[in-house]
């Protein structure tokens, strides 16, 4: 199910933001893609949690959340270069990111209710201890979700107001029969290239994070340790989002990032060194803390970057079309990175060659 909805998605994506893109055909502009798209998806999420069918389950998370939900994203990735001039988008997407991690925290607070609030206690059953998992749990953090989705999406649309555009709009069937035309792309050159620096930067950026995942749950055995390491991520993100948005408007997209790959660049190999952390001193915790929130920082000022310099290339006619086939590059590029980190794990850390333990 995860597999054929990653496929799904990528390519309902694409779809997605082609049909958003002929919104001269109706008075709502982007808005109705964003809104029926935020209604309907939010309402499978809901109906998924009552589900106890493989069948339904697969019909409305694989196939209709995958719809809909993508036409959210296609809608509302592309209304920002539609709305703000190019002089501006570096500072309004870090504020939506930074909207974006009040979404995930208050997510993540709800969810941690639930846990706590539906927690069964292991139980002995054959021989084994299993912490069973209520169906309540579920339920709440599902539910949650979906009305999230469905509030959200009815806010952008009410208080979004677009501009009237100068423009012709593609219609949805020429943009499908153009879609990967090579002529088509020899004439956004810039934007191919563009594509082409993704792909390396996903190599980078996705060989670390899922090591960073099993080091903290491996390696991070105290609470304590647990929380600075979080801690620290998010204060690196929000400071990312507050402040090297407002850099990037001053300053050419790519000087600045080049700029936030070397700070990246910087706390990786920081991290990499601390192997067990049960008997890690303050100053270590310390130093690891500044570690994980320079990563932190470079990593979101990474992300702010690519947003903004990627809506700057988005052709004004089909930015729908386009952040599709972006988002397709974005989600395939990821790929080589995850098994050249694996590589890289299995070779020198499990074999414990790599900081001298095996996990």
């Amino acid at each position: 199910m995860v597999n054929l909805s990653a496929i799904g998605s990528s390519i309902m994506y694409i779809l997605a933001g082609a049909y958003s893109d002929s919104r001269g055909n109706g008075k709502w502009g982007r808005r109705r893609p964003l809104a029926i798209g935020g209604v309907i998806s939010g309402a499978c999420m809901i109906l998924v949690a009552f589900q106890t069918s493989y069948i339904m389950v697969f019909l409305l998370d694989v196939v209709l959340i995958s719809i809909f939900a993508n036409m959210v994203n296609a809608s509302k990735n592309t209304v920002i270069p539609d709305i703000f001039p190019i002089e501006e988008r570096g500072s309004i997407n870090g504020k939506l990111f930074i909207a974006d991690l009040v979404g995930t925290v208050l997510i993540l607070v709800i969810s941690m209710w639930a846990i706590l609030q539906f927690h069964v206690l292991k139980q002995n059953i054959g021989g084994q201890n299993i912490d069973l998992k209520t169906r309540n749990r579920h339920l709440v953090i599902i539910i949650s979700a979906g009305l999230i989705t469905i509030i959200g999406s009815l806010t952008f649309f009410i208080l979004l107001r677009e501009p009237e555009i100068d423009f012709v709009p593609v219609h949805f069937k020429t943009a499908l029969k153009n879609m990967f035309n090579l002529e088509e792309m020899k004439k956004h050159a810039k934007f191919v290239k563009f594509l082409i620096i993704l792909v390396l930067l996903n190599i980078y950026r996705y060989m670390f994070f899922p090591y960073l995942i099993i080091f903290i749950t491996n390696f991070a055995v105290n609470f304590y340790i647990i929380i600075s390491i979080l801690t620290a991520f998010c204060l690196g993100y929000l400071v990312a989002s507050l402040k090297y948005g407002s850099w990037l408007n001053k300053n050419p997209r790519k000087k600045m990032t080049i700029i936030a790959v070397f700070i990246s660049a910087i706390g990786f190999p920081i991290v990499s060194i601390f192997g067990d952390l049960s008997n890690l001193t303050l100053i270590g915790l310390i130093i690891l803390s500044i570690a994980i929130f320079v990563t932190s920082f470079g990593f979101m000022s990474l992300e702010i970057s690519q947003q903004t310099w990627s809506q700057d290339l988005l052709p004004k006619e089909e930015r729908g079309k386009f952040s599709g086939i972006l988002n397709l590059i974005n989600t395939v590029s990821q790929i080589p990175g995850a098994f050249l980190g694996a590589w890289i794990y299995e070779t020198y850390v499990f074999s414990g060659s790599f900081l001298g333990r095996e996990l």
